[in-house]
């Protein structure tokens, strides 16, 4: 009688399981809390040393993230949600930034690219990106934003790994992201949404949300 070790017979029970049973997701994004809200953006020590400010005094911050929610009993695992396509409204016609390197964005509070499950029927949270108070945008743009620059409104997305192009820099204007959300037990889900960012700041939660960055599903 042949005999399998028990974690040889596990692997194949979960690919068997990951085959025939697939989780169910949907991708939400939208401009309301606690999908997006505000808070003080958070520095490494040097550069709050440079620029003189501690944790309470830090500038405001806007943070936009996607809602991913798990729509069955089946907890969807090892997800990754990846930007494919980037392009910006140009007259009447949308036009591809081939700059930008398709890239994954990064799971809140746990800064990876990759998460390892959502509890049946509940949600997580997946990181686009952050408006900071303008008087302060060259805290975290030093690198791509000039000094004639400061104070402009500018979105930085949050990818696994900032592009040394500054293609994760959304100033103001009308974009288009093509998105993937890919997982090991799930049917790859693809997503068109439409960015519109205005220049437009304020530190009323209500008014920045009604007034600034708007976002609508495409596909």
């Amino acid at each position: 009688m042949v005999t399998f070790p028990t974690n040889y017979l596990s692997f194949f029970r979960e690919k068997i399981i990951n085959l025939f049973f697939k989780a169910k997701v949907d991708v939400e994004f939208k401009v309301l809390s606690p999908n997006c809200h505000k808070t003080r953006i958070k520095l490494i020590q040097e550069t709050k040393q440079i620029i003189g400010l501690d944790d309470m005094s830090m500038p405001y911050c806007y943070y936009y993230r996607l809602k991913i929610n798990s729509l069955n009993n089946i907890a969807p695992k090892k997800l990754e949600l990846m930007i494919t396509k980037k392009l910006q409204k140009n007259g009447d016609e949308f036009e591809e930034d081939k700059s930008f390197l398709p890239m994954s964005l990064v799971w809140s509070h746990y800064r990876t690219s990759v998460l390892e499950h959502i509890p049946p029927k509940l949600f997580k949270f997946c990181d686009f990106g952050y408006i900071i108070d303008p008087n302060y945008t060259q805290i975290t743009t030093q690198q791509y934003i000039t000094p004639s620059q400061q104070g402009e409104i500018v979105l930085d997305m949050d990818l696994e790994v900032r592009p040394y192009t500054g293609s994760s820099l959304l100033r103001t204007g009308v974009y288009r992201f093509e998105l993937v959300l890919t997982g090991n037990n799930i049917k790859n889900l693809h997503k068109t949404f439409e960015i519109n960012l205005p220049k437009y700041w304020s530190v009323s939660e209500k008014e920045m949300f009604n007034n600034g960055l708007s976002i609508k599903e495409i596909t």
